[in-house]
């Protein structure tokens, strides 16, 4: 059987244009009606009527580990977005990273008839919630890790952001670079990029400036201390909170920002660049419109279509400004 995407192909309109010629709460114009149609006869589409349990609400739901979160909140924003052009809206939730939570909040949703999942793992520990959608063929991503091999998986390279960071640094002259993380997993993940960057130059690592802070409280004071400590010339801060932490704590100590301490940050946000903070940045509107392509090709596939999960792995680009220095 064709897909949506095919008809609109052939019809030469959008696929959220196909959704609302077969729903009756959306008007097109008679032409597009037409080629719609005719094109859905052509390849003999069949729009999916029969799906009470999914296709109720017209909600899809997304769990983050984190509330308060800018990146989460750019790909929130922009998801929502794109499927309001769809006939959807977005529902929130989140988890902190507990698993008793993040169950609660998966039968919260299947309470509501939400259409689709979009959630973050919590950890690699599968969860018998997720398994169970997964078994039933719920549209469902996961975000940022792949915990379950048969669900639809966006990723984002950050080896290769970390990795940009610190040889652009290195060709600055940089040695003493901290690569400043708030978690283990976090650091994990970048490392590799961190010392692929030093091994191509011949270079190697000194494990002092690979500095993971595991606490919540004192970070400020813990990143002053680290910083009088090892004296780095050069800090890659892994996230946005982090990176803020590190400019009041060099700001407490008086040094600037790149005269004493040249400074990169994981994540780019339109403040960084206001003072001209070097940043790995994301593609968010890019990412919004994978998320939600994904979600909306698994809501109109046919239960007799074959399904295979998609992995996309995002890469970062590196946005030079003036917050590093040549030495």
């Amino acid at each position: 059987m064709a897909t949506i995407k095919e008809v609109a192909e052939l019809a030469n309109v959008s696929v959220p244009t196909v959704y609302k010629v077969f729903d009756e709460n959306y008007t097109t114009t008679d032409e597009i009606r037409k080629r719609v149609l005719k094109a859905s006869k052509e390849l003999d589409y069949r729009p999916r009527k029969n799906r009470k349990t999914y296709r109720d609400s017209k909600t899809i739901a997304i769990i983050y580990n984190e509330f308060i979160n800018s990146f989460n909140n750019y790909i929130t924003r922009g998801v929502s977005n794109e499927l309001e052009r769809y006939g959807y809206r977005l529902v929130v939730l989140h988890d902190d990273e507990i698993i008793a939570q993040d169950d609660k909040n998966v039968k919260q949703i299947q309470a509501m008839g939400a259409d689709a999942l979009i959630f973050t793992p919590v950890s690699d520990e599968k969860q018998e919630a997720i398994l169970e959608l997964a078994e039933k063929k719920f549209p469902m991503i996961q975000l940022f890790q792949t915990a379950y091999s048969n669900i639809d998986t966006i990723q984002f390279n950050d080896e290769l952001g970390t990795y940009l960071a610190t040889s652009y640094l290195l060709k600055n002259g940089h040695r003493k670079i901290m690569l400043a993380s708030r978690t283990d997993r976090s650091e994990l993940i970048r490392k590799p990029g961190y010392y692929r960057a030093f091994e191509e130059m011949g270079l190697v690592v000194d494990k002092r400036y690979l500095y993971t802070l595991n606490y919540v409280n004192s970070v400020k004071q813990m990143v002053k201390e680290k910083i009088l400590k090892e004296k780095p010339t050069a800090i890659i801060a892994v996230s946005e909170a982090m990176c803020a932490t590190v400019i009041l704590a060099l700001r407490e100590l008086h040094l600037s920002i790149p005269g004493d301490v040249s400074l990169i940050s994981y994540d780019d946000y339109p403040w960084m660049e206001a003072f001209g903070i070097t940043a790995v940045s994301h593609p968010f509107s890019k990412v919004s419109s994978i998320i939600s392509r994904l979600i909306v090709d698994q809501l109109t596939k046919s239960s007799s279509d074959e399904w295979i999960p998609s992995s996309f792995m995002i890469d970062p680009s590196l946005k030079v400004r003036d917050s590093v220095k040549m030495i």
